[in-house]
């Protein structure tokens, strides 16, 4: 099964209406730019941290098609 970015991560249901958190490309970005803050990973604004977190992410998902 292949992990598409726009997926999303959870669905819930609300009164017959699918609500939608976060895409899979999102959360894995959120979690890829919390370890980078904690790490201090030498990163010296907001952007460069910001472009990263979404490069790991599109690389985790990329890596996660090819299986």
């Amino acid at each position: 099964m292949k992990t598409k970015p726009d997926d999303p991560v959870v669905v819930t249901q609300n009164a017959n209406n699918p609500l939608y958190g976060l895409t899979k490309r999102e959360y894995f970005a959120a979690i890829a730019m919390q370890g980078m803050v904690s790490q201090n990973m030498g990163l010296n604004s907001e952007r460069h941290i910001a472009h990263h977190s979404v490069e790991f992410a599109d690389a985790l998902i990329e890596r996660l098609n090819k299986e």
